[in-house]
């Protein structure tokens, strides 16, 4: 076998390795900000939209490494999911759902260290969320 194609089947695998290696720490990937992870509570709120759109939602909200998934109850007895990626403070990538469809596919939020709130906005409704800190470990 020749020099260069043992090189090319053995180097260039360890080496896409360790590039691979060194960027797990690196912004690009997905994941967010883990000083916001925890346990939190709150609330959707209906703002303005079509008389269907349900008027308030209860959620429970872990955050783990940065990624937010919330279990939401809607006040007509649904069930849901609201989640995003939290950075540098800011919720980003938010979609909302009212049982298996789509509610809302825009959003957007701050936090501090024990609350949060922003806005979301679908096709037919739109309106604010509140989240307030209860456990800083998820477990």
């Amino acid at each position: 076998m020749r020099t260069s194609t043992v090189l090319k089947w053995i180097l260039f695998p360890m080496l896409v390795i360790g590039i691979l290696a060194g960027c797990s720490g690196a912004s690009f990937l997905p994941g967010g900000d883990p000083d916001f992870d925890g346990v939190w509570r709150g609330r959707l709120l209906f703002t303005i939209g079509e008389e269907i759109c349900p008027r308030r939602a209860n959620l429970r909200a872990e955050i783990i490494n940065g990624r937010m998934v919330a279990d939401v109850r809607w006040s007509d007895g649904t069930e849901g999911r609201f989640t995003g990626t939290i950075r540098d403070g800011s919720l980003l990538a938010v979609t909302i759902n009212r049982g298996s469809k789509p509610f809302a596919d825009e959003g957007s939020g701050q936090f501090t260290e024990r609350e949060a709130e922003g806005r979301y906005k679908g096709p037919r409704c739109s309106g604010s969320w509140t989240l307030q800190k209860i456990r800083s470990t998820v477990g």
